[in-house]
């Protein structure tokens, strides 16, 4: 496993933030494999926000600038990304991603 330090720049994060912070969420398990769903309980952005297309653009720019994501990772493609909120109470039990 590997962690990533400055993926976003300040204002990219800053700009994210904000976006996340008025974007529309829905139940989590909409997005949950059936092995999966039972355990999981948070909220997901909404694929049909505007923030989401801006945001998963955003998160792919910055991983292919990122040289060690690249040198580590050997990307062929990128999936899109899931944007999640946990509430007081929720939680993702165990999972299989």
């Amino acid at each position: 496993m590997l962690c990533l330090g400055g993926v976003l720049a300040t204002a990219e994060l800053r700009d994210a933030r904000e976006q996340l912070e008025h974007g529309a969420f829905v139940d989590g398990r909409a997005t949950a494999g059936v092995t999966a769903r039972p355990v999981k309980c948070n909220r997901q952005l909404a694929a049909e926000d505007p923030a989401y297309a801006a945001l998963t653009s955003l998160v792919h720019a910055a991983l292919s600038r990122h040289e060690a994501f690249d040198a580590y990772a050997l990307p062929s493609r990128l999936c899109t990304p899931l944007f999640s909120r946990y509430d007081p109470g929720m939680a993702y039990g165990p999972h299989v991603d």
